[in-house]
């Protein structure tokens, strides 16, 4: 049986595109995540720099209910980055609630590489 993601693609300024996170470069890195564990993305939460707050919030919201939902289903809920998964520290919180009460695996697809 294929794994099952998933995912949140968030953008919260045409600078960020320009760095190379936009959203659709986000989705890919997603899919080549998902094919490399033989998995899917079953459900893409996206959020683009238009967003309002309260919208970005709805949908982080839509994010959490999702997962807690579908938790037996799901092998991970996947993020281009770290600093993509949430706003503030309360978001940060609420992502861990999720891996240790639920049992999903909060993945960050790209993470920092250590100097060497």
């Amino acid at each position: 049986m294929k794994k099952q993601y998933l995912a949140v693609a968030r953008v919260s300024s045409r600078e960020q595109e320009r760095e190379g996170f936009s959203l659709e470069v986000q989705e890919e890195g997603f899919q080549a995540f998902a094919d490399k564990h033989a998995g899917d993305i079953v459900r893409l939460f996206r959020i683009a720099e238009t967003a309002t707050r309260s919208d970005e919030r709805r949908i982080f919201k839509e994010v959490l209910a999702y997962a807690k939902k579908h938790a037996r289903k799901l092998d991970g809920l996947l993020f281009f980055k770290v600093d993509r998964a949430a706003r503030n520290l309360f978001d940060y919180v609420e992502l861990e609630r999720l891996e240790d009460d639920y049992g999903v695996p909060v993945i960050y697809r790209k993470t920092r590489q250590p100097a060497v």
